[in-house]
């Protein structure tokens, strides 16, 4: 999935503005996720997609 984004995104010009999130379910709600950004570099994230 991550290496299709990023295809995409390279397709569409927009790689460096991509960002990636995790997403957790909230307890007691199963339709609310929190969301928090990845904190990694995104030249790692770029060689993990390769």
């Amino acid at each position: 999935m991550v290496s299709a984004i990023r295809y995409i995104s390279e397709k569409e010009n927009c790689l460096s503005s991509v960002d990636f999130y995790l997403a957790e379910k909230e307890k007691g709600n199963s339709n609310n996720y929190r969301y928090t950004p990845t904190k990694q570099d995104k030249r790692e994230l770029h060689n993990f997609m390769e």
